[in-house]
């Protein structure tokens, strides 16, 4: 089951960077035959980008978390459950749990909340990120 999970996040990433390298290689403004405005087209890039960067977020946060965990070999993320809010300004805020075995080998469910402030770069590569607040509860 992991395997497939693992698989189909694999998958919704992969998508996610071609929607945003597909978005960066649009032309600047429309064409003189586009019946589109300017503002059209740049709000429907922006919005594509920043779709791209709420999952970014939720990955870069996912990868800060197994780096706390006891045993991050069995982090266990729930598809499709975290929530990213754009707060402007590359700011995030990503709220999840994962399940996990603990010192123990007992398995756990933790909340968190990770703040995040992408720095510029790869949205897909952690140091393109800076955490500025983490929570696990």
């Amino acid at each position: 089951m992991k395997r497939v999970l693992a698989w189909a996040l694999g998958l919704f990433v992969a998508f996610c960077v071609i929607v945003v390298v597909v978005a960066r290689n649009q032309p600047e403004g429309p064409s003189p035959s586009d019946p589109t405005t300017p503002s059209t087209v740049v709000t429907e890039t922006t919005s594509e980008v920043s779709n791209a960067s709420e999952t970014a977020a939720i990955v870069i946060a996912q990868n800060k978390i197994k780096e706390r965990l006891k045993s991050p070999g069995t982090a266990d993320f729930e598809m499709f459950n975290g929530e990213a809010k754009d707060k402007g300004n590359g700011k995030y805020i990503v709220r999840d749990h994962v399940d996990s075995q603990n010192e123990l080998g007992a398995t756990v469910r933790t909340e968190y909340i990770v703040e995040l402030q992408y720095t510029g770069g790869d949205v897909m590569d952690d140091n393109s990120w800076q955490v500025t607040n983490l929570v696990m509860n």
